[in-house]
C-alpha cells in the first residue's frame, strides 16, 4: 500500500472517530439585574423615622448543553475608606429542576442600615457539572430608589355625589311701583319684601309691566326655593391591590463585617 492510500485511510479513521465522539457542550449564559426598595420603618431615632432597605438580584441563566450545577458569587464593599475589603465568596447549589434553566432572585443582606449606603459590588456566574462557566456579571449597589411612604393604610375618601336640583314652588306674582330715579336694586328689594310676605324666599322673572309719567311698574314671580339634602351614595370599595409576582428565592448572600 502506497503512502497516498495510507494517508487516506488515516484521515478517514480520524473523521470517523470525531463523528462518533461526544459533541462539545457550550458554556452557560447568565443575565442578572440588581433591585432595591426603601421603606420607612416603625423605628425612630428622634426626630426621624428610620428607613429599611432591601437589595436583591434577579437572575436568569441557561445551560450550554451540560447540566447546570451552581451559581457562584463574590461580594464586597468597594469604598476605599471602608474596613471590610475582603470579598465574601461562595456558591448556591442548584436543584434538579434548574439543570437546564434557572430563574429567580438572590437576596443580598449586609450588616447594618448604614451599610446600604456604601458602594457594594456583587459578581455572579453560572457553573455546570463539567466545570464550564458563564462570564461574570457585575451588579453595583446602592441603586437609586425613592423612599416609600409609611405603611399606614391610606384613607379612602368617598366621592360626594352631585346634589339634586332644588325645588322651586311658585307663590304667585308680586308688583311694585317706583319713580324714575329708582335703581334696579331698589326695584328688586321692594319686590322681595312683597314676596316674603307671601312666604317666598326669592323672586324670578323680573320685568317692567307698565309706565306712567315718572312712575314705572315692575312685577316678578314669588318663589319658595327648597334645597333637598342629597342622599349620599356609598363609595364603591377600592379595587383589590394586585398581588405582586414574587420571584422564587434561590438563596441569599449574607455579608458580615470582617474582624481584624
Amino acid at each position: 500500500m502506497g503512502r497516498p492510500e495510507c494517508a487516506a485511510l488515516l484521515l478517514a479513521g480520524l473523521v470517523t472517530l470525531a463523528a462518533s465522539g461526544p459533541a462539545a457542550a457550550g458554556e452557560p449564559t447568565l443575565s442578572a439585574t440588581g433591585h432595591a426598595t426603601r421603606a420607612r420603618s416603625s423605628e425612630w431615632v428622634a426626630p426621624l423615622r428610620l428607613v429599611d432597605t432591601a437589595w436583591w438580584v434577579s437572575v436568569d441563566g441557561q445551560s450550554g448543553g451540560a447540566p447546570l450545577a451552581a451559581l457562584e458569587y463574590q461580594a464586597r464593599f468597594t469604598d476605599p475608606e471602608g474596613q471590610d475589603q475582603r470579598a465574601t465568596v461562595g456558591s448556591l447549589e442548584l436543584d434538579a429542576n434548574d439543570r437546564e434553566h434557572v430563574s429567580g432572585r438572590i437576596d443580598v443582606v449586609v450588616p447594618t442600615r448604614a451599610d446600604y449606603l456604601r458602594p457594594f459590588r456583587v459578581r455572579l456566574r453560572l457553573r455546570d457539572v463539567n466545570e464550564g462557566a458563564s462570564e461574570w456579571v457585575d451588579i453595583v449597589f446602592p441603586i437609586r430608589t425613592t423612599i416609600a411612604p409609611p405603611g399606614e393604610t391610606p384613607i379612602v375618601v368617598a366621592a360626594v355625589p352631585p346634589g339634586q336640583e332644588p325645588e322651586r314652588e311658585s307663590l304667585g306674582q308680586v308688583e311694585t311701583e317706583v319713580g324714575n330715579d329708582a335703581s334696579m336694586a331698589d326695584v328688586r328689594r321692594a319686590l322681595l319684601v312683597q314676596a316674603r310676605i307671601r312666604g317666598a324666599t326669592d323672586i324670578e322673572d323680573l320685568r317692567m309691566v307698565g309706565t306712567s309719567g315718572d312712575r314705572n311698574k315692575f312685577a316678578a314671580r314669588a318663589v319658595r326655593v327648597t334645597h333637598k339634602r342629597a342622599t349620599p351614595t356609598p363609595a364603591p370599595p377600592p379595587p383589590p391591590e394586585a398581588t405582586p409576582t414574587r420571584e422564587r428565592v434561590l438563596g441569599d448572600i449574607t455579608v458580615r463585617h470582617a474582624r481584624h
